[in-house]
């Protein structure tokens, strides 16, 4: 799940790690941080659905794979808005932003690993089921340095929503290449260019040969790539979200009347490309709502901003919470295999958003903070502190 920092998409009034506006538009992005909530909370039910016996919400829950879709967007917009200006201006650190990217993913990354590895082999060494048939070793070596979403393995495995860290590392590290046609090229042709080149790899994909990339129960189509070459999937749309936020960046909000018609028609399209099954129509989009949730005025209620703040960690932990919490059920109530009854459902969000809660509380948070809070110099010892970089964001660029 995307997957950028919490504090980025956190009322930016506050700043978002080291860099801080010298602008005044589109200080609030707390609507972002609101479709995060709702993305979370999406793909958490598109996963527990095939856990009970009749489904949660019918083709909405059935399609929500599509989070993620909207995550990388997300993402690719956010990074843009924190970093664009900077880097327009050669003030960017590649090494100090992947280094941040890094405190922000890994943690948390490594600690649902180690949890799933526990978890599914020493549930099977206790008789509570059997262990994955997969080798250990390589999919804990392909896991740890994030390369299980590039098709060097054969299925999903171990804390599995975690092809998407993979996924996102990749366009993090290419951030500098996607972001500079964004810098350079007028705003209409920039519109143009992006569509064509995500069209282009939809395409690409759905006519590769069936080899290149393994069955899929949603068919081969860009938005069904996980483990294998997921990099396809999130590059285009993390490229998307560049463009949304440099093409929007410096544009006056609209009003609160037409936020809010805009957004009646953009959901109105979103429904109806999940009932038509149309996935490349509904990531184009996801993008204008990116866009309109960025120059629009909405005010997302507190509970939204905070299931946004927590978001990555309840995506990172929802699998794990599954695979025990299901069990258990169903083993208590006598239920056979992935036929939990549904009055089961409330309980079941409530325990992940609880898990999700502690994560970030005790693993995501405090490790960002320490990784990345600069350590005592010479100069600290003296009561002198080096200061940190301030940089513009995208949205100080000029019209």
């Amino acid at each position: 799940m995307t997957i950028s920092p919490a504090s980025e998409f956190s009322n930016s009034s506050q700043g978002a790690g080291p860099l801080r506006s010298t602008g005044h538009l589109h200080q609030d992005i707390s609507a972002w941080t609101a479709l995060r909530a709702f993305a979370c909370v999406w793909v958490v039910l598109f996963h527990f659905d095939q856990r009970f016996e009749t489904s949660l919400g019918g083709a909405f829950v059935a399609n929500g794979y599509l989070a993620v879709d909207l995550f990388f967007v997300l993402s690719g917009a956010v990074i843009f808005h924190v970093y664009g200006a900077a880097l327009a201006d050669k003030r960017f650190s590649w090494r100090l932003f992947l280094w941040k990217r890094f405190a922000r993913l890994y943690p948390v990354h490594f600690v649902t690993l180690l949890a799933a590895v526990a978890i599914l082999y020493g549930g099977a060494a206790a008789g509570l089921g059997q262990a994955p048939e997969y080798d250990l070793g390589t999919v804990l070596f392909a896991n740890l340095f994030a390369l299980h979403g590039f098709g060097v393995l054969e299925e999903l495995t171990l804390n599995y929503p975690s092809w998407s860290i993979s996924a996102e590392i990749a366009a993090y590290a290419l951030f500098p290449v996607l972001a500079y046609p964004c810098l350079v090229m007028p705003r209409k042709v920039l519109v143009g260019a992006g569509v064509a080149v995500f069209l282009t790899i939809i395409i690409a994909v759905e006519l590769a040969p069936e080899h290149i990339f393994p069955s899929n129960p949603r068919g081969q189509k860009l938005t069904s790539l996980t483990y294998n070459f997921s990099v396809l999937r999130v590059l285009p749309e993390f490229l998307l979200g560049l463009i949304v936020c440099r093409c929007l960046s410096g544009v006056g909000r609209l009003s609160s009347r037409t936020s809010m018609l805009g957004l009646g028609v953009i959901i109105g399209g979103m429904m109806l490309c999940l009932m038509t099954g149309q996935d490349w129509a509904f990531v184009l989009a996801g993008a204008a709502l990116v866009g309109l949730l960025f120059i629009g005025q909405f005010q997302p209620p507190s509970w939204m901003i905070f299931l946004g703040t927590i978001s990555y960690s309840v995506y990172m932990v929802h699998a794990l919470v599954a695979i025990t919490l299901f069990k258990g059920i169903e083993r208590v109530g006598g239920y056979s295999d992935n036929a939990v009854p549904l009055l089961w459902w409330p309980l079941t969000i409530a325990i992940t958003l609880g898990a999700g809660y502690l994560m970030w509380r005790f693993v995501e948070e405090p490790m960002r903070q320490y990784l990345t809070t600069p350590r005592r110099t010479a100069a600290s010892k003296h009561g002198r502190r080096r200061p940190a970089p301030e940089y513009p964001r995208a949205d100080a660029f000029p019209r």
